[in-house]
């Protein structure tokens, strides 16, 4: 808090400290009064006031963690799902060689193919035999996100209190009751009797407004991933 010898909007001034205490709670303080009729510079010490802009304290964010709404399960799905059917003739597996498998003769129906089946991701090999598609039975999802976290930074915050001033060194004899101010920016006011006496001054109603701060993290990692894979190799369909 600042006293002037000159009004507000003059550029060129003497001031003269009106200070509260550094460790003031805003309670009546009489610290630095001002005595009625002081002279500084040929005129009135007290012409105006400036109170300085209020700081700001702030402590960070803390993250608001809201359900990600993406309109579908978040469950895994396969994409495609194989049929395998084996035949086995009706006589028996008996007349096959050593590691061979018997298997009906007719054409199977137009939405099959004639294949062969290995566990674990093999290649195929032959030239009967030569159209690849691994498949398999289970997975397992490992997808997940970055750690959600807050820019230290607080944005758009501001406090804000009402100041009031008085005549006398016990806040009784009031010479600016209830004016608004805030951390965004000085105040000043022209002070209506020039040379009034600056007795003590007092802070009520102080309000922080929280701001926000930039989200960082939350970012996708990871994928779900396939088990116990089979490879299933079948003829091509013109043979």
């Amino acid at each position: 808090m600042t006293a002037s010898n000159a009004a507000c909007s003059t550029p060129v001034a003497v001031p003269t400290s009106f200070d509260p205490p550094a460790d003031w709670d805003g309670s009546c303080s009489n610290s630095n009064a001002i005595a009625a009729g002081k002279q500084c510079g040929g005129k009135p010490c007290v012409e105006s006031l400036t109170i300085g802009p209020m700081q700001a304290v702030d402590e960070g964010c803390e993250v608001n963690y809201e359900p990600i709404l993406t309109g579908t399960s978040d469950e895994p799905t396969w994409g495609l799902t194989v049929v395998v059917c084996e035949g086995y003739p009706e006589g028996g597996e008996g007349g096959c060689g050593s590691g061979a498998k018997c298997a009906p003769a007719p054409t199977p129906p137009p939405e099959f193919r004639a294949c062969v089946y290995k566990d674990e991701d093999v290649p195929c090999e032959g030239e009967d035999y030569t159209d690849r598609l691994v498949i398999y039975s289970g997975f397992e999802d490992k997808r997940g996100c970055t750690t959600c976290e807050c820019m230290p930074e607080v944005e758009g915050s501001m406090c804000t209190a009402t100041a009031s001033i008085y005549k006398d060194d016990a806040c009784v004899d009031p010479l600016l009751l209830g004016y608004s101010i805030s951390s965004l920016k000085e105040a000043c006011f022209d002070v209506t009797l020039p040379g009034s006496a600056l007795g003590s001054k007092s802070i009520s109603n102080v309000t922080y407004h929280s701001g926000t701060c930039q989200p960082t993290g939350g970012e996708p990692i990871g994928q779900v991933e396939a088990l116990r894979p089979s490879t299933i190799c079948c003829r091509p369909k013109d043979k």
